[in-house]
């Protein structure tokens, strides 16, 4: 009964409100915060602004909701206060709360052809890029602190990639992931954490059933030419990142390189000249594993391809023998 009031307010917002229903709920988690280190009352209990947060943002247009959900992330991560980390750890929660209560609507929005999709879709690429910028600035502050609230944080943002994973459309996820290893304030961190989100998805959520999809064709030719740029060393990446690059990459060969032969052709120069990186025997492995991967998934349709990758192969084996 608190806050009917706000209840009322909120219910008349028009449906372009979604920052201002951010900016709402942000002050709602900064009061509860503030509550919260003044009289003892912890995460044991809901208090009214935490409780009046997560109704404004889940008894709503579901679409209207998941965009205010993503600028609230937005105004915790860019919080200056002491309490910045208690106030992101209530909002990953109703984050994480919401996707999870409304998991099967937000599916069934996604499968529709309409602009109230598509806003979805934005919606959720900003929860992502979001959670990345806060493991990011979680990882930085672990480094300098062992306070226990910050493992915690950084385990409930975890979560929400997790629930993000289960509520999105998997070829749509991938599609958000891709999108933004290209962004400019993507860290190598970051970059790598979305690598392996690629990865589990690939492993996990696809199937030769994605293949008879006309639009995951397109899904899968942006995915790779987006990872051989990081593998091909565009950028500022790390040879770590490259790596995370060259596995992901495999991954998505043995799956689908059967289905889509003239993707995955185009990507077999660029992964065979890294087999000759005799500085990088880490990279070179892992080129030399995604080589392995194109025959045993494409045969036949390598064989333009087979004098360079054996003699890929045969410098490679000499280059390790020469570091011996």
């Amino acid at each position: 009964r608190k806050y009917a009031i706000l209840g009322a307010i909120v219910d008349s917002m028009p449906s372009n409100a979604a920052e201002t229903m951010a900016s709402i709920a942000y002050h709602l988690l900064l009061s509860s915060s503030s509550r919260s280190d003044g009289d003892g009352e912890g995460d044991g209990g809901e208090s009214w602004q935490r409780e009046a947060a997560f109704n404004m943002l889940s008894k709503r247009k579901k679409a209207l909701c998941l965009s205010a959900l993503g600028g609230l992330l937005q105004l915790c991560i860019g919080c200056s206060k002491a309490s910045k980390f208690s106030i992101l750890h209530q909002a990953n929660k109703m984050t994480k709360k919401v996707l999870v209560t409304h998991s099967d609507a937000f599916r069934r929005l996604q499968e529709q052809s309409s602009e109230q999709s598509s806003e979805l879709v934005e919606s959720f690429e900003v929860i992502m890029q979001s959670i990345l910028k806060e493991l990011q600035d979680v990882g930085r502050a672990r480094a300098k602190n062992s306070d226990p609230m910050l493992l915690e944080l950084e385990n409930g943002a975890y979560a929400v990639l997790d629930s993000l994973v289960d509520t999105m459309n998997p070829v749509q996820f991938i599609n958000s992931l891709v999108r933004s290893l290209s962004y400019k304030e993507m860290t190598d961190a970051m970059r790598r954490k979305s690598l392996q989100l690629i990865s589990h998805v690939v492993a996990t959520e696809l199937s030769a059933t994605n293949a008879k999809d006309p639009a995951f064709h397109q899904c899968v030719h942006d995915a790779v030419g987006a990872l051989v740029q990081i593998i091909q060393g565009t950028g500022a990446q790390t040879d770590i990142c490259r790596q995370i690059a060259l596995e992901t990459l495999s991954g998505f060969i043995q799956r689908f390189a059967t289905y889509y032969k003239d993707v995955f052709l185009q990507a077999i120069p660029p992964i065979v000249d890294l087999a000759h990186e005799a500085e990088l025997p880490g990279v070179r492995g892992m080129a030399l594993i995604c080589i392995a991967s194109f025959v045993g998934s494409m045969k036949d349709a390598v064989i333009p391809m087979t004098p360079r990758m054996i003699q890929a192969v045969v410098d490679s084996m000499r280059v390790s023998s020469n570091a011996v």
